[in-house]
């Protein structure tokens, strides 16, 4: 799954910066937190949701910065609630394992650039 937000073409901000955003993904994320099960890792769509919940700060042009004691936080939420379906439907456990890699090589990846 890529998140795409339309309606801000024409506004300079990133997305996690417009206020309006990041309400509605705070309130998406309070009511569901399986982005690590659903969110695809070859976009940034798991960097943009993680800023535009836990709130970022520009570090350098299309780099952010999230605190980083609520983005352990938000990473063991979304974590349990993978972990959650992986239980409930008896996914293999492997699966988990390959999508859990991909998405420490998004949060790496990330912390690279910072």
């Amino acid at each position: 799954m890529a998140l795409q937000v339309f309606g801000y073409d024409s506004d300079e901000r990133e997305l996690w910066q417009i206020p309006e955003v990041c309400q509605f993904m705070q309130d998406l994320h309070r009511k569901w937190k399986y982005w690590f099960f659903f969110a695809s890792h070859e976009v940034p769509t798991l960097s943009v949701l993680e800023a535009c919940i836990l709130g970022a700060e520009q570090v350098s042009p299309g780099v952010q910065k999230v605190d980083t004691a609520k983005s352990q936080r938000y990473f063991a939420e979304c974590a349990e609630a993978m972990n959650r379906l992986f239980e409930r439907f008896d996914f293999p456990w492997e699966e988990n394992d390959r999508i859990g890699a991909g998405i420490m090589k998004v949060y790496q990846d990330r912390a690279t650039r910072q």
